[in-house]
C-alpha cells in the first residue's frame, strides 16, 4: 500500500510537474511573443528615428549650403561697396588736389602781379622824386665825379 500511494503521489507529482511545465512553456512563450513585440516596435522606432535624423540632417546641410552662398553674395557686395567707395574717394581727392593747386597758382599769379605793381609804383615814384628833385641829381652826380 505505502509503494502504490507513493507511486500515485509521484504520478501526481509528475502530472503536476508536467502541467506546470506546460503552463511554464506558456508563459515562456508568451513573454518570447512579447520580448520580440518590443523589438519589433524598438526596430520600427528607430527606423523612424533614423529617417527624422536623416532627414533633419539634410535640412541642416540645405541651411548651411544656402547661408554660405549668402554670405558669399554678401561678402562680394561688401567688397563692390568697398570698391566704389574707395574711387569714389580717390576721385574726389583728386578734385579737391586740382582745385588747391589751381586755387595755389591763382594765388601765386596774383601776388607777382602785386609785387610787380608795388615795384612799377616804387619805380615811379623814384622817378617822380628824381624829377622833382633834379637838384638833388645833379649834386648826386657831382659828388660822384
Amino acid at each position: 500500500k505505502t509503494a502504490l500511494r507513493e507511486r500515485e503521489l509521484r504520478l501526481a507529482k509528475a502530472g503536476s510537474i508536467a502541467e506546470a511545465a506546460l503552463q511554464l512553456n506558456g508563459v515562456f512563450e508568451a513573454a518570447q511573443n512579447a520580448a520580440e513585440q518590443y523589438l519589433d516596435s524598438v526596430r520600427a522606432q528607430t527606423g523612424r528615428v533614423d529617417e527624422l535624423c536623416s532627414a533633419r540632417e539634410a535640412e541642416c546641410e540645405a541651411r548651411v549650403r544656402e547661408m554660405e552662398q549668402k554670405a558669399a553674395a554678401l561678402k562680394q557686395q561688401a567688397e563692390e561697396q568697398a570698391r566704389t567707395v574707395i574711387q569714389q574717394a580717390e576721385e574726389q581727392a583728386a578734385s579737391l588736389l586740382r582745385q588747391a593747386e589751381e586755387q595755389a597758382a591763382a594765388r601765386e599769379k596774383e601776388a607777382e602781379q602785386r609785387a610787380q605793381d608795388y615795384w612799377q609804383q616804387v619805380e615811379a615814384r623814384l622817378d617822380a622824386f628824381y624829377k622833382e628833385h633834379e637838384e638833388l641829381r645833379a649834386l648826386l652826380k657831382g659828388g660822384r665825379a
